[in-house]
């Protein structure tokens, strides 16, 4: 957008990326991949709202299957219509119309985001690697995993630590790392597990270990989101 006096100023990437999202599911000469590209945007995005989703649903045919599938089923609340083989029914009219019935509140605080956690531990091999394994089908939760050392199989990165809501580390060094890594960045909560380096990848100790620390965590911080 542009001031009165005419120097440009930029939105929030953020908000450039949803209003953008917004604009091609809306055009229906776009191509099917620039909608599937928009539809994830506004999936992403926690300022969406259910109308954006119903805007997703008319978009295109294949854009209202993977939508139906994947956005209406996992991101919110909305009761779903299933057929006798358990498939998801493909209503657009009845999205719609179950969404405009609501009060204007009501459409946007149904839209509910999975918490995205970030594992952090020392190169990626064996605890966080765990963690994430562990919690990768659980549809509470969106989840990452990451190591602080040069040798990691993954490295924690900036992006990483933009797309937490939160951080689980190991160790108080790893946190420690990452506060000075990162200085001058605005940091998700960081919380240490405090479980060492003794285990292997999947090893049923860790797994006991990882569960008894984390699902107390977890759970409140669902509480707080």
């Amino acid at each position: 957008m542009r001031t009165n006096n005419g120097d440009s100023t930029k939105a929030a990437p953020f908000e450039m990326e949803l209003n953008e999202a917004r604009r091609i599911v809306a055009d229906p000469s776009q191509s099917l991949a620039a909608h599937m590209a928009a539809s994830i945007a506004i999936c992403e995005s926690s300022a969406a709202t259910l109308y954006d989703l119903v805007a997703c649903l008319s978009s295109k045919d294949h854009t209202m299957f993977w939508l139906s599938t994947t956005l209406l089923h996992e991101h919110t609340s909305v009761p779903k219509r299933f057929d006798q083989n358990g498939f998801i029914v493909i209503d657009t009219d009845y999205w719609r119309s179950y969404v405009f019935a609501l009060p204007d509140a009501g459409r946007k605080t149904l839209v509910r985001r999975r918490p995205k956690v970030l594992f952090v531990c020392a190169i990626n091999k064996q605890r966080s690697a765990t963690a994430e394994r562990v919690y990768h089908d659980d549809k509470r939760f969106a989840v990452r995993s990451a190591g602080v050392q040069s040798g990691a199989v993954r490295r924690v990165c900036e992006d990483d630590l933009l797309w937490a809501n939160v951080v689980f580390v190991m160790e108080d060094d790893h946190k420690l790392w990452i506060e000075m890594r990162f200085e001058g960045m605005k940091l998700p909560p960081i919380k240490v597990l405090h479980i060492p380096d003794v285990f292997e990848y999947m090893d049923v100790e860790l797994i006991e270990a990882l569960r008894a620390k984390l699902e107390p965590e977890l759970e409140a911080f669902l509480k707080i989101e």
